[in-house]
């Protein structure tokens, strides 16, 4: 019977209950995708790591013998060690406006046990003495090559032909990315290449040295146990820097990227449950309320209170189930589009995305632990009811005058529908309250995720429009005197205006704090690159000093005037001290700013550059390519804009995600306000009916509810600006990175959308509510239940 009971009460509440089954699907239909696109990624990449031998740890020289590389295994605790020669290489083709890279990595064949090894994907595997290569897939794809085609490379001034023998994927190229100071891989334009260590080195003037190593360390050690001595053995051979397996680009994305989908699979779903778990909490509270009179004639014909507290239980565990159930399903089908967009970006073989009933019952066991924590809660009142004092209606409240009334300008400003409207909210402070946080979730919710939408325009105009204000730069194989640069560059009559950069990698120390960074050094007086502060204005290098990124800062637990001891392999054995002089907020990248003559002086006697930004006209950057494009000490010419439009190319699948999370958010608003509207008007059923028959209109008796949702509305934006606030910066803190710092401000557009959107939503939930009014059985309604 109370199982029926159970059916037919939610059956004339559908509308509540249905919108409240929608927020529980929501979030666990997040969990179950995101959890499952998490794991088919990690399961993956530890597959690939594996079979290809990932090392554990790098190291990148200017130069080693090869036959040196076996003496380095003596080093106690690394296991395997192997050099390589890598080289960055022009692709040649007719159109000089595209500038094509091929990274040339070396495979010794003769070797059984390799590292990093790259698995073949179709086509064969490479042989010795052949001028066959393996191309990255990526690469491959995108520039619709063929096995068997020849690919034309300029090295060392001249042109080779090389014959593409099959495609790869290689484990330290999952995220195959030029430099680590870009943030998305550009197939069509970087691509990586193996080829047999014998062939390569024929080619290059380096011969039997090796530039770049990787070592894998015994199981009984750990990274930091070799690498002091192994630095100190590399030193030597101008070692450019040493690092984990953690800190390599490729595997930092890709970790950086499953961190992501672990925290969003755990916070946004539980927003949902919450969300849904409030609403429930008021539901069935309301309708113990209501059903005061059932519940003592259920109590008189025997039931226990554990029995009625049991079934009203029921409502939640019935939402919980069927939310759960839908949300899974869905979940476990969103998995596979979202698993094979990662393909887009990240080169794993074998990732699918694999059926798992696993994610779906653990978040219908969520569904159901939350909603029965919030059913039971709200059912609580049934046990402190005896049977006699049940079938009684509830004494009504005395009631006082409210602190509006004592305000005389803004009371006698009201209308009758007015101050019944006022009145209500500072009486019923319960029911007011939860219809406070039902807007407020709303706005905030609706705020946050069209902020969202805005952080990819203020963190991409910020670097592009603002900080990078140069048109082209230009990078050399290795430093070269700024003087003699700007000298030969100059007197070019497309170029309007030219300045060094010098790039240094360095490690910076706070007493234990320390990190990995790149130093770059400008001109105080820069016009191609600026320094911005919070408020987003220029300001003048320091002499001396150094300038940090609010993410490097953070990590260094520097403040200004903080002492950091500095040390490069660029300057040796030396160990340099540098104070703060600015710290300032960055949210491409984690890097650091010095004078650049300053930073010269680590070096060398002379100021010194590894690249030069120019400011120079589109149309006259094609004449300036084909003056400098077979130059033998330039490593690439990078165009602003055309970096600018794949930036754009690979955003799109970002923001059409963002805009079907702003859609959601917009539904998911309205739910939330409409729900809380017609739990309000249930409520108030008897009080409604009343007025209307006292003479009052529907359109009168809808402005008493109108005006109430008015004010409290207005209060919920309010105080939903400083909230929304406070969500970006949990959102700042838990998805910002050495890659990208996410800014915590919360824009003018973003509230004005969001408060439009809940005022339209309002507008709807008011036109359900005038249908619910003029529906209302008025002798029904007053009937006093026996």
């Amino acid at each position: 019977m109370l199982f029926l009971k159970m059916l037919r009460d939610i059956r004339e509440n559908k509308a509540s209950y249905i919108a409240c089954i929608i927020v529980v699907a929501a979030g666990i239909l997040v969990f179950t995708s995101m959890s499952m696109v998490s794991n088919n990624l990690n399961s993956a990449k530890e597959r690939f790591y594996k079979n290809a031998n990932f090392a554990d740890g790098f190291a990148a020289v200017n130069g080693i013998p090869y036959n040196e590389i076996d003496n380095l295994r003596k080093i106690k605790g690394i296991k395997y060690i192997e050099g390589r020669l890598v080289k960055d290489v022009r692709v040649y083709t007719e159109d000089i406006n595209r500038n094509v890279y091929i990274r040339l990595i070396s495979v010794d064949l003769n070797k059984n046990y390799r590292l990093n090894m790259p698995i073949l994907i179709d086509g064969e595997y490479l042989k010795n003495n052949s001028k066959s290569i393996l191309i990255d897939t990526g690469f491959f794809n995108a520039n619709k090559l063929k096995i068997g085609d020849e690919i034309p490379l300029i090295i060392e001034g001249k042109k080779v032909n090389f014959n593409i023998g099959g495609t790869e994927m290689s484990p330290d190229f999952v995220y195959a990315m030029k430099s680590s100071q870009e943030l998305f891989p550009n197939p069509e334009m970087f691509g990586v290449a193996y080829i047999p260590y014998e062939v390569m080195k024929s080619y290059f003037k380096e011969k039997t040295l090796v530039n770049d190593i990787s070592f894998q360390v015994d199981n009984n050690y750990k990274y930091k146990d070799i690498e002091d001595e192994l630095k100190f053995s590399l030193k030597s051979y101008s070692l450019k820097g040493i690092y984990a397996r953690k800190d390599q680009a490729s595997n930092l994305m890709l970790s950086q990227e499953l961190l992501s989908l672990e925290k969003i699979s755990k916070t946004l779903p539980m927003i949902f449950l919450c969300i849904a778990g409030f609403i429930l909490y008021i539901m069935l509270k309301r309708t113990i309320e209501q059903q005061r009179g059932q519940i003592g004639i259920l109590k008189s014909f025997g039931y226990s209170s554990k029995e009625v507290l049991y079934h009203y239980a029921s409502y939640a565990i019935f939402v919980g189930l069927i939310g759960g159930l839908v949300g899974g399903l869905s979940g476990i089908a969103l998995a596979v589009p979202m698993t094979e967009m990662y393909k887009d970006y990240f080169s794993i073989p074998n990732l699918s995305s694999s059926f798992s009933i696993e994610y779906m019952i653990f978040g219908i066991v969520i569904s159901l632990v939350v909603s029965i924590l919030a059913g039971v809660q709200g059912s609580k009142k049934v046990l402190k009811l005896e049977p006699a004092e049940a079938m009684r209606p509830e004494n009504p409240r005395a009631s006082k005058k409210t602190l509006a009334e004592k305000i005389n300008f803004f009371w006698n400003s009201l209308n009758s529908q007015g101050k019944m409207a006022v009145r209500n909210i500072f009486r019923n402070k319960g029911r007011s309250t939860f219809t406070l946080f039902g807007i407020l979730f709303a706005f905030s919710l609706m705020c946050t995720f069209f902020n969202s939408f805005d952080l990819f325009d203020i963190i991409f105009n910020q670097q592009y429009e603002k900080v990078q204000v140069y048109d082209c730069k230009v990078s050399f194989q290795s430093p070269l005197k700024s003087k003699n640069i700007i000298e030969e560059i100059k007197h070019r009559k497309e170029v309007m205006d030219v300045e060094p950069m010098l790039e240094l990698p360095v490690n910076l120390k706070n007493l234990w704090h320390e990190k990995d960074i790149a130093v770059i050094g400008i001109k105080s007086d820069s016009v191609l690159y600026n320094i911005l502060d919070k408020e987003g204005n220029k300001i003048a290098l320091p002499y001396s000093g150094i300038v940090l990124s609010e993410r490097a800062s953070q990590i260094l637990n520097a403040k200004v005037g903080t002492e950091l001891q500095l040390e490069s392999p660029f300057i040796g054995d030396e160990k340099r001290k540098v104070y703060v002089s600015e710290i300032i907020p960055q949210y491409l990248g984690l890097s650091a700013y010095m004078n650049i003559e300053e930073l010269s002086k680590l070096v060398s006697k002379e100021e010194i550059a590894t690249s030069i930004m120019l400011k120079i006209d589109d149309e006259n950057i094609k004449i300036f390519k084909e003056y400098y494009n077979k130059s033998p000490v330039i490593t690439s010419i990078e165009v602003k804009n055309d970096l600018i439009k794949k930036i754009n190319e690979m955003m799109k699948t970002s923001r059409s995600t963002i805009w079907s999370l702003l859609i959601f958010s917009v539904i998911l608003g309205f739910i939330i306000i409409y729900t809380s509207s017609v739990i309000s008007f249930s409520e108030r059923e008897r009080e409604l009916a009343s007025l209307r028959v006292m003479g009052f209109s529907e359109e009168e008796v809808l402005e008493v509810l109108s005006i109430e949702q008015l004010f409290i509305s207005i209060v919920s934006i309010l105080i939903g600006i400083p909230i929304t606030k406070s969500m970006m910066d949990l959102v700042s803190k838990a998805f910002s990175s050495d890659l990208y710092n996410m800014p915590t401000d919360v824009s003018y557009n973003a509230i004005i959308i969001a408060a439009m959107g809940t005022i339209l939503s309002l507008f709807i939930a008011k036109l359900a509510l005038k249908r619910k009014i003029s529906k209302l059985n008025l002798v029904e309604v007053l009937k006093e239940r026996e």
